[in-house]
């Protein structure tokens, strides 16, 4: 899939704006229970031995977070700067799926680029029930929501396999992310049958 020039420029103009708009955060929300995990995997066990969340985690074998800081811990450490990057990475392919799925729907990049726009100033970090689309901190369902706007684009294109798979890997980021993508997929699917 080739990205034309505005494409590009538009996606880091959106990530721009978002980063004036409300900031980068660090260490808070959903990261106050997996960044200490990320220290214990690379330091020593003898940390956080009171803290309840780590402690949980750690007698189990799998939880529905452990993919993503396997992801993690692979790709940062736990590092403020790795985590950044990745935060960057994930946020300009979500407003790149954004801008080529308002292309695709609308027809107009113009039109894309200006409900893109739109959408990040009135829909981010306001919502009801806590479900956002954007964070301007890296959670799983970052990640996920990256890969699933463009799972739903390829969806939209015919392109099932490549679909299914964005799906797959979404889902293991953020599991409710995945089902929620799923569920409208499969009901649109059994309604147009």
């Amino acid at each position: 899939m080739k990205f034309s020039l505005q494409t590009v420029i538009w996606t880091f103009v959106l990530y721009l704006i978002a980063i004036l708009l409300y900031g980068y955060q660090f260490a808070i929300s959903d990261q106050v229970e997996i960044l200490p995990i990320l220290d214990l995997w690379s330091s020593e066990s003898a940390l956080f031995p009171k803290d309840f969340y780590v402690q949980s985690f750690l007698e189990k074998t799998v939880t529905e977070r452990t993919p993503y800081l396997w992801f993690l811990n692979a790709t940062t450490n736990g590092s403020a700067l790795g985590i950044f990057v990745l935060h960057a990475i994930f946020s300009l392919s979500f407003y790149a799926g954004l801008l080529r799925l308002g292309e695709w729907i609308s027809g107009s990049f113009k039109v894309s680029a200006l409900l893109s726009l739109a959408f990040l100033m009135t829909y981010t970090l306001t919502n009801f029930g806590g479900n956002e689309l954007y964070y301007n901190y890296l959670i799983p369902s970052l990640p996920a929501k990256s890969l699933g706007i463009w799972a739903i684009l390829f969806w939209l294109k015919k392109e099932k396999l490549l679909a299914h798979t964005l799906l797959a890997c979404a889902t293991l980021f953020q599991p409710l992310v995945g089902l929620q993508l799923f569920l409208i997929r499969t009901l649109v699917d059994v309604y147009e049958s």
